[in-house]
């Protein structure tokens, strides 16, 4: 009799472990790519994640606007949480995570495969009741969909990761930010 409640304790926590989603945080950068097009703007998400609850930071530089004769691009942030509700984490398999996330009066899903440690000192650290936790992105796609209100009707587009690990990206206008007058 022990040695079956043994063996079922033991697959249980086997069970758990291959569905925890790692600790740690996790950046990807990309863009919008809509009809063949690639945009001018791009996104960098950080998602990081404690214990199965995960929280989702993107910042946005927007393509260039026109305003009179200035050209210029926008900043922009946004987050969501697995708390609030508008982002769900799902791990997929061991390596790989389906996000979705409410933001910005959109939606966006995305797969993203990833390498993954354990690593006790880290969780002693951080106080995680898992020890394992995210290295790198290894791949990432995703599309967002919108409704377009003057259009009356769903739009959407690929997300489309920036490639070379460390990429640098040329802003083609000056970035306007916000100052005291």
């Amino acid at each position: 009799m022990n040695l079956g409640i043994a063996i079922i304790s033991a697959l249980t926590i086997a069970s758990a472990m291959a569905q925890e989603i790692p600790n740690g945080y996790i950046q990807i950068a990309y863009r919008d790519r809509k009809d063949g097009v690639t945009s001018g703007g791009f996104h960098e998400i950080e998602l990081n994640c404690r214990d199965n609850a995960c929280e989702a930071t993107t910042v946005t530089v927007t393509e260039c606007f026109s305003q009179g004769r200035e050209k210029f691009a926008v900043l922009q942030l946004s987050k969501t949480s697995t708390t609030t509700g508008d982002l769900a984490v799902t791990l997929l398999k061991p390596g790989q995570l389906r996000v979705r996330e409410a933001a910005d009066n959109a939606e966006f899903t995305y797969t993203l495969t990833f390498k993954s440690k354990r690593e006790d000192d880290l969780r002693k650290l951080f106080r995680t009741r898992s020890n394992l936790f995210f290295l790198d992105a290894l791949a990432f796609s995703g599309v967002g969909v919108q409704h377009d209100k003057r259009e009356n009707k769903m739009i959407s587009w690929e997300l489309v990761p920036l490639r070379w690990g460390n990429a640098r990206v040329k802003i083609e206008c000056p970035l306007q930010l916000h100052g005291v007058p």
